[in-house]
């Protein structure tokens, strides 16, 4: 695949609208508890043929004109059974294999517990070599340049750095439209600005007469998200670490292939010196324990330095993919879902919901996007109990202004910030508020008109006071993600 990337889901739940949404089968007990591998063997499911002649196996979703989703069906033996939900380039599919009604149904069935079941979702990225980029030229400069469905990536980074950075926005692009899905299609061009240095931002926002403490920012009026950090000179160290590291081990992996011609060597210097051979064997025995000792500890260092080297370089772009997250919501709630000229999204929910995607977390390339943040909570919990918490009627009535476009570090650390997330992820994961016919009303402009509580109460189905109360409980039991 090289014109898009395939992108898949690993999921213990769905939050679908569409074909899984609209059949419910009534399911008893757990289906999987009793489920093997020869039993899913004699499953009839849905077959997508992809154009390297791969099958995968499940259940046909969404088909659009530039994108198939498919529910591939997996059982790892000797544990459960999970879904991997695929977002397929119909260009790179030959043919969908179709059940009939009945047996549809009857899969869904079987599968449906794993889809309604709304914990934590995992999001596989595609991979980063099926990225396909090209050289761009914008205003005299020259990019590395990556066409999607849903933004446009420019980058000064190298292309390694451009091709990470390609996959992970599409991440959390496809994670926003699982949670959100998008209520129109894209109209004007989403341009990603990806600059690889902090002078290159720097210059950039002088150039827009724009003042931004923060590495990343999404300016509304251009449908522009840029972001910068240090990733080149990063990117460039790790380069000449990883050649280091490659020289050092080819020089171990040489030694390694000549040392039995100098145990050879050995063995004949001790008997033209009169060693018996016993003695002779007994130390060429002793010398070969020794060097495979010492080779294979020194391959295991080796190994460990490469890893600590890739782990402190990811520490560097995570930072940056924090912002760039946050952004990228900001983005997303903007062109496919609640434009600020039909809708009226409230700044607490923009900027909450904002940091409950920022807070993405990555795990052997799995980014989950349920897990609470440790840090935001940590702070939360500790305000809630400091004996004079916010109330949430004061963070529903703040003004606009509260929340500054340039996301200044010190508001961001401040209260309104902190609840608007807690709010918000209280809402997405407690109550499953987005993607509601009741979020639609709430956004709507006839709604912003009500006063502020009002509002919000017409939303959640009962007074302030009472989801406060369950609110603050709900918060204060949470447990943050692992570090």
């Amino acid at each position: 695949m090289s014109a898009r990337l395939c992108f898949s889901f690993v999921l213990c739940f769905s939050l679908f609208d569409g074909p899984f949404a609209r059949a419910q089968p009534e399911v008893k007990g757990n289906p999987f508890e009793q489920t093997n591998a020869e039993q899913v063997a004699n499953w009839k499911m849905e077959v997508l043929h992809r154009k390297d002649g791969k099958r995968i196996f499940g259940l046909i979703g969404k088909e659009r004109e530039d994108e198939i989703e498919f529910v591939e069906v997996a059982l790892v033996p000797g544990k459960q059974l999970y879904l991997v939900i695929h977002f397929y380039d119909p260009r790179f599919v030959t043919k969908l294999t179709r059940l009939e009604k009945t047996e549809r149904q009857e899969l869904l069935k079987r599968i449906q517990p794993l889809l309604e079941k709304k914990s934590h979702a995992r999001i596989e990225g595609g991979r980063m070599e099926d990225v396909n980029l090209t050289r761009i030229t914008r205003d005299g400069t020259r990019y590395h340049g990556y066409v999607g469905n849903m933004f446009t990536l420019l980058s000064t980074a190298d292309e390694e750095t451009t091709r990470r950075c390609a996959v992970r926005i599409e991440q959390i692009f496809h994670g926003f439209r699982q949670v959100l899905p998008p209520r129109r299609q894209r109209t004007d061009e989403l341009v990603v600005l990806l600059l690889g240095s902090m002078d290159e931002y720097r210059g950039e926002l002088h150039r827009r007469n724009l003042r931004v403490t923060n590495p990343a920012f999404f300016f509304a009026e251009k449908n522009l998200i840029v972001a910068g950090s240090e990733l080149t000179r990063f990117s460039a160290h790790l380069h000449r670490l990883r050649q280091l590291g490659e020289r050092r081990r080819r020089e171990y992996e040489s030694l390694d292939k000549g040392f039995p011609a100098r145990l050879t060597e050995l063995a004949a210097e001790m008997k033209r010196k009169g060693f018996p051979p016993s003695e002779i064997k007994s130390e060429a025995t002793a010398r070969k324990a020794r060097w495979e000792r010492d080779y294979h500890a020194a391959l295991k260092k080796i190994a460990e330095v490469n890893r600590r080297n890739e782990r402190k370089f990811l520490d560097v772009t995570n930072q940056m993919f924090t912002r760039l997250y946050h952004e990228s919501f900001h983005a997303y709630l903007e062109n496919l879902v609640f434009p600020h000229d039909q809708f009226d999204v409230p700044s607490w929910l923009n900027e909450g919901l904002a940091q409950v995607f920022e807070s993405g977390q990555l795990y052997n390339g799995h980014l989950r996007i349920a897990a609470p943040n440790r840090a935001l909570l940590h702070r939360l919990q500790a305000d809630l109990k400091n004996g004079q918490p916010m109330h949430l009627s004061d963070l529903l009535s703040s003004r606009n202004a509260t929340f500054l476009l340039t996301h200044d570090d010190a508001k961001v650390s401040g209260r309104h910030y902190l609840y608007a997330w807690g709010l918000a992820y209280y809402l997405t994961f407690h109550q499953n508020v987005l993607g509601s016919k009741a979020l639609d009303r709430y956004v709507s402009r006839g709604e912003g008109k009500l006063p502020p509580v009002e509002r919000f109460e017409k939303l959640v189905g009962m007074p302030i006071a009472a989801f406060e109360h369950k609110w603050r409980a709900a918060m204060l039991e949470l447990i943050p993600a692992p570090k």
